[in-house]
């Protein structure tokens, strides 16, 4: 094998030129030849590597096999023609080649039947090329390589099958890809075997996205509203935008499509999603509709200066049912979302929000807020007295919507201020830290029901200390926290009865609470160093006082056990005693188990009595010492119930998971035993094909649904085996 190189430098010039031209060519001068040999479009280095090569008239050639070498740019094929000709007109320097043939060009790797290749010009054709970037293959009847390193591929096609002709790919007429793997195709259908399916008539995308399944299938059996099937299209992705086109087709009602898009900047500052559908459909509750939709958004924005953060989201829905109706996996279609506008804005000595919300969905009830602003102010030191002060405000206009579907409840709306000062100083009493502290709110209502301000002022005094205590065994830590926290609040000067309610922070009442208990830590220190908790425990209590007596009650006890008896292992236990009524008032125990990336189990079984009251915060005491018991126990917010929950997830193979969830109610008051579950069997099909099985068992019906997915995201990728956040 003979290696023949094209250089500007002198030695390899004179080397090449006593290999083709003699060694004569020193006799006459090696610069009068140079121009001859070179040329000056030429790149810096061209190098042939060619078995058994003949040389005739400026043309070397062989069809033993070989490799030419050019700037970006590998040949390697069965016959190769490499002509250089400087007497003519017009110099050339160009390569034939075919057979075998394999064209790595940038990050690029071709094979076709044959190529052209213009060193001059830096410009090439690959006829009938194909391209390989797994699991996808790209070919076409040309591909154009074109001097900035982008190809160009004419009556083009795109597949995941391996046959030839394939079952099905998608077509163009022209795909260009730029060396940074942006691709522009232009005239595009999906076809399978001989038909067309979809033609739009541009796709913008990046190579690296088509490992983010852009073509999905479905297909849903059962459920109220009968066999459904459509699929999901990728129809752009450019610069950080995402589109995707989704069609659906219910056998009983009719199609429905939809677009979701998503935006993500390269900076990470800037968030858009979109999702926008509308289906030939009736809602079980209104048979008579002819149409459903739902508009979605989500947008937010993160400046420069990181001082300033903008949210948006919006969700208009034709009714409550859409978003359980039409949820598949592959189509985010959650609960309803806020329609509302966020602004926040953080300086060194203050945070400031500016916040809207509306109610654009009639079947909803929602406090809207037209607008609300709020500032909170740094605390701050007052005249190096050790006493730090921090102060609240705001200022709304709310308006309360009941939803269309509640009778006899009339909206209400009201101007709403508030201030909230509060002073506190920390003392350092040996080894307990003391914490005393005062303040107050003041919240002004610019109307009321009976059609006046109302002023509602609460004073506030507050008593905590703490302390530490530790010690060692061996590899073991044991720390001790005690803990207690006094809190007065006086009576509001307005009755909670004489004023509006728009939501919790409202609900003030005269409450006079002892906190008490402690945290127990232990601490474990492996060989290597690393520290890990290996046991949290928590018991505390609330003790209550009212004007007449010292001492009212301590109603309940509580506890919070969390401990791993091996490290894939843990276990968290919740329990309430109710002292009063001599009963397990609140109990929740949780197992999580991760074996390793292939199998993972969590169950849970929580339990409420009759006197675990439904809060949005559970130490919040207010509704409990305002209502009586037997006013609360009679009302919603009594919320006894028994429920199971239980997560399974198993690979049995590399290419074959199951996952199994499971929600078991009962022992409600006023709802029968219910019981959903869901089935899930994930497999991989040459490659890139994923399915997932899926049979649903919901209270009011049962669904089957088969999901196809075409790309590298593979289910099991998704599922990493753990759940232990799976009923966080």
């Amino acid at each position: 094998m003979r290696d023949i190189s094209f250089s500007k430098h002198y030695l390899t010039v004179a080397v090449i030129a006593s290999l083709l031209f003699g060694s004569d060519l020193f006799s006459k001068g090696l610069e009068e030849h140079l121009p001859k040999i070179m040329g000056d479009s030429l790149p810096t280095k061209i190098t042939a590597d060619l078995r058994e090569p003949v040389y005739s008239d400026g043309v070397l050639s062989t069809d033993k096999g070989g490799v030419i070498y050019g700037s970006n740019l590998r040949i390697q094929a069965m016959r190769i023609r490499y002509v250089r000709h400087f007497d003519c007109a017009e110099p050339e320097s160009y390569v034939d080649a075919e057979g075998l043939l394999i064209v790595e060009y940038g990050p690029y790797m071709f094979i076709g039947s044959r190529l052209h290749y213009d060193f001059a010009s830096s410009y090439g054709i690959i006829y009938n090329g194909r391209m390989g970037f797994l699991p996808w293959f790209f070919g076409g009847n040309r591909i154009e390589l074109l001097p900035d390193g982008t190809f160009r591929v004419n009556e083009a096609f795109v597949t995941t099958s391996e046959r030839e002709p394939p079952e099905w790919g998608i077509y163009a007429d022209e795909v260009t890809v730029d060396p940074d793997k942006n691709l522009v195709a232009r005239a595009v259908n999906l076809r399978l075997s001989d038909q067309k399916l979809i033609w739009l008539p541009t796709l913008k995308s990046n190579l690296n996205a088509i490992f983010d399944s852009p073509i999905k299938y479905r297909f849903r059996w059962g459920g109220k509203q009968g066999p459904r099937l459509g699929f999901t299209y990728e129809v752009f992705d450019w610069e950080g935008w995402k589109t995707y086109v989704r069609f659906d087709y219910r056998v009983t009602r009719g199609p429905g499509g939809g677009v979701e898009t998503f935006y993500n900047s390269k900076d990470g500052r800037t968030i858009f999603h979109s999702t926008n559908y509308l289906s030939r459909d009736s809602a079980i509750i209104k048979p008579h509709e002819k149409a459903r939709f739902r508009f979605e958004g989500m947008y937010q924005k993160a400046f420069e200066n990181n001082k300033t953060n903008i949210l948006v989201t919006y969700d208009k829905i034709s009714d409550r049912d859409v978003p359980g109706n039409y949820y598949d996996r592959d189509f985010e279609f959650d609960t309803s979302e806020r329609t509302q506008l966020l602004v926040r804005h953080q300086e060194e000595e203050w945070i400031s929000h500016f916040y809207c919300r509306l109610r654009v969905n009639s079947f909803q009830t929602v406090k809207e807020e037209l607008p609300t602003f709020s500032v909170n102010f740094k605390p701050y030191e007052l005249w190096k007295t050790g006493i730090l002060f921090t102060n609240y405000a705001s200022v709304a206009f709310l308006d309360f919507k009941y939803s269309k579907h509640i009778r006899h409840y009339h909206n209400y709306q009201s101007t709403r201020f508030e201030y909230s000062p509060l002073f506190y100083r920390p003392f350092g009493l040996g080894v307990v830290t003391v914490t005393p502290k005062a303040g107050g709110y003041t919240i002004c209502y610019g109307s009321s029901p009976q059609h006046s301000s109302r002023w509602v002022t609460v004073g506030i005094l507050g008593l905590e200390a703490q302390t530490q205590l530790y010690r060692f065994y061996k590899s073991f830590k044991h720390v001790i926290e005690p803990y207690v926290s006094y809190n007065y609040y006086s009576y509001p000067l307005t009755n909670p009865s004489k004023h509006y309610i728009f939501d919790i922070s409202d609900g003030w009442a005269r409450l006079s609470e002892l906190e008490f208990g402690f945290r127990n830590n232990i601490f474990f220190k492996k060989a290597s160093g690393e520290v890990k908790r290996f046991i949290a425990f928590d018991l505390y209590s609330y003790a209550f006082f009212d004007q007449h007596t010292m001492l009212q009650n301590i109603p309940k006890a509580y506890s919070r056990f969390v401990f791993s008896t091996l490290p894939s292992l843990r276990h968290t236990i919740d329990f309430v005693w109710n002292i009063e009524h001599d009963q397990v008032d609140q109990f929740n125990f949780r197992t999580d188990f991760t074996l390793n990336e292939n199998f993972a189990v969590a169950a849970e079984y929580r339990h409420r009595d009759a006197y675990c009251w439904r809060k949005v915060d559970p130490a919040n005491f207010f509704l409990d010492v305002y209502h009586t018991e037997r006013r609360l126990l009679h009302s919603t917010l009594s919320d006894r119930r028994d429920t199971l929950l239980v997560h399974f997830f198993y690979r049995f193979h590399p290419n074959w998971a199951c996952e199994f969830t499971s929600r078991q109610g009962w022992n409600r008051r006023t709802q029968p035993y219910y019981g959903e579950y869901e089935l899930n069997f994930f497999t991989t099909i040459q490659t890139a094909w994923h399915v997932v099985i899926s049979l649903q068992h919901q209270e009011d019906e049962n669904r089957a649904a088969v999901f196809l997915n075409v790309g590298l995201n593979r289910p099991d990728k998704l599922r990493t085996g753990t759940t232990c956040s799976y009923f966080e």
